[in-house]
């Protein structure tokens, strides 16, 4: 495939006749029809005199050029040519394949590439923020691994003021919940400083598992903190924090919470007896207890959901092997994977069907399709970057919502 202001090889376009086209392509794309047939036009009309001028270059650009303007300016002549000799049947370049111009899915290009397109798509990318005490650094990352250091400015210029925090992205900002320092903060990025609201939140609050947007961006729900038995939620809304009248019937310290449809899901947790328990949370606040966990692994706390329309993922965890992919579908749990790095307090990224996740040394990727029965669903991580210091606690949130430029 030529690129843009090359000669493409023999019986295909002219590099006048392409950049025609993308001029036309940035003028609105309002003759989409017309430039499909002109390019196809040009080369099946070239006269013997032309072709002998090939080899100078110079008259080669000046009588392209005058095609070009004589195309845009009679387009009805270069119209009925180029039909007549569609009509006859006369060969085209494969990337000049004919389209139907009134068929308003196939008004595409023929000179790009479907490959090249997609190199042209923006690539998704990623604020890492690893909190940890000892070891924290903060990152944007590209899906291929290109990583640029980021430089954030704290209160009291406390390096260690995200630690063990919670983050969110709410109504487009993203927030900072609680932490090791000032447990009970909230927190938002503007710029590149970390600004701290007067309003406190009710309870304590550690980490990221355990808190969520809700799906019509209304409020943050916030669940289980040491205050209050690990028992209970608080939320949210922008403007007050409000607490929750009903307890969870089980303990779920260090258990995730995930979307599961309008509902949210609590899973596992470190409080005795809880392990393995999983309770759902209606729009009242009021629990229900779910199907457990599966046996056969030892422990569920320090885990992370990710939550879909009828489904939910709920990812690693403390004890052996730390890297299982746990699915709840269809009223049950089945084990659909593993990844390749221990992923303990993680944190995931959903776009689309793509599912990028943080775990303690590594950030992997997975197609996960929730329209599949969980018969038939299989999730195969690969690792996209291994650069993770400690990725235990880390805040992973879209870079489009970073403010700090």
């Amino acid at each position: 495939m030529p690129k843009l202001g090359e000669f493409p090889h023999k019986n295909s376009l002219d590099r006048k006749t392409k950049r025609v086209k993308f001029t036309q392509k940035e003028e609105g794309n309002e003759n989409e029809r017309e430039i499909i047939i002109k390019i196809q036009t040009e080369n099946e009309n070239k006269t013997p005199w032309l072709d002998k001028l090939k080899g100078v270059h110079i008259c080669v650009k000046i009588i392209a050029a005058l095609i070009g303007i004589a195309t845009i300016l009679f387009p009805a002549f270069f119209i009925s040519k180029g039909l007549k000799s569609v009509a006859a049947g006369e060969e085209h370049s494969p990337q000049t394949e004919i389209v139907d111009a009134t068929d308003p899915t196939m008004l595409v290009s023929p000179m790009i590439d479907p490959v090249s397109e997609k190199i042209k798509e923006v690539k998704k990318s990623f604020i890492v923020l690893e909190t940890h005490k000892d070891s924290s650094q903060f990152y944007s990352l590209t899906e291929a691994g290109e990583k640029a250091v980021k430089t954030y400015k704290f209160p009291d210029d406390n390096e260690q003021y995200l630690y063990s925090s919670g983050g969110a992205i709410f109504q487009g900002i993203f927030y900072i919940f609680g932490g090791r320092f000032k447990n009970k903060k909230i927190a938002f990025l503007d710029g590149c400083r970390f600004e701290e609201l007067s309003m406190q939140l009710k309870y304590s609050h550690l980490h990221s598992n355990n808190l969520v947007t809700l799906q019509d961006d209304s409020e943050v729900l916030l669940c289980f903190s040491d205050e209050n038995g690990f028992r209970k939620c608080q939320s949210f809304d922008g403007e007050k924090v409000i607490s929750d009248h009903h307890s969870s019937n089980f303990g779920h310290e260090n258990g995730c919470i995930g979307h599961f449809g309008e509902q949210i899901l609590a899973v596992g947790g470190l409080s005795l007896g809880a392990e393995h328990k999983v309770e759902m949370r209606d729009k009242t606040g009021r629990w229900r207890n779910m199907p457990d966990l599966p046996k056969q692994f030892a422990e569920y706390d320090e885990n992370h959901c990710i939550g879909f329309t009828d489904s939910l993922l709920a990812i690693g965890g403390w004890g052996e092997p730390q890297t299982q992919v746990l699915l709840f579908k269809e009223n049950r749990w089945k084990l659909v994977g593993n990844m390749w790095k221990p992923n303990l307090m993680g944190n995931s990224l959903r776009f689309g069907d793509e599912i990028f996740t943080i775990g303690k040394e590594s950030i992997e990727k997975f197609v996960f399709d929730e329209e599949k029965s969980i018969s038939s669903i299989r999730v195969y991580p690969e690792i996209i970057f291994e650069d993770v210091q400690n990725g235990w606690g880390a805040l992973f949130f879209d870079a489009k919502y970073d403010t700090c430029f």
